[in-house]
This record gives C-alpha cells, structure tokens and sequence, in this order.
C-alpha cells in the first residue's frame, strides 16, 4: 500500500492492530474539532458535491490549528489527494486530522 492511499488503508486500534469489520472505534478526533471540521467543509464545499478544492487545504487546516510548512503541505496534498485530481474528499480530511492529532503530543503525554 502506498503512504497516501488512505481510502484503502485499514483502521488499526490504539495498539496498532487491525480492526475487525463492525468492531467498535474509538473516534480519535475530539468531538468539537469533528463539529469544526463539518462546518468548514460546508463553507468550502462545492456546490454540495462534497469535495473541495486541494488548494483551500492550507487555510482549512490552518482553521483546525495545523499549521504546516510548505513541504509538509505537499506531503499532506499527495496523501489526501494521492490520484492528483485536485480535489479533497471528507473522509480524506477525516484520516488527515486524525494523523495530525496523533502526532501532538499533550502535556499529560510528556508527564507520563
């Protein structure tokens, strides 16, 4: 599987193990930050045919607090639009967020 392919990649639990089909998961985006990103989608979204343009991924992500520097903003373009069709698909976002939120660590994170 390539590194940008997030539509066919599986869903592992917190261990890293795959999950089963119809095993529960455990949302890893907060609540609030999920509520945000719908909202967001909806003012970027085009023409209700839910997807958006690739190059509004910058300000939407800086909108949900991720702030990237120019070459992490390509990586993240080549792994949420691996085919390079210009455009981003919500669970292609959802996946991104979740990536991101895994590689922040919290203060509780550091203590322990």
């Amino acid at each position: 599987m390539e590194d940008g392919d997030f539509e066919n990649q599986q869903k592992v639990n917190e261990e890293g193990l795959p999950i089963a089909p119809g095993e529960e998961v455990k949302e890893t985006i907060p609540e609030e930050i999920l509520q945000d990103m719908k909202n967001l989608w909806s003012v970027f979204s085009l023409e209700s045919q839910d997807k958006v343009y690739i190059k509004d991924l910058r300000v939407i992500l800086r909108a949900l607090d991720v702030d990237l520097n120019p070459s992490e903003l390509e990586v993240c373009k080549k792994k949420i639009d691996p085919e390079g069709t210009g455009f981003i698909l919500f669970p292609n976002l959802k996946l991104l967020m979740e990536e991101k939120l895994k590689d922040v660590d919290t203060k509780d994170d550091l203590i322990a």
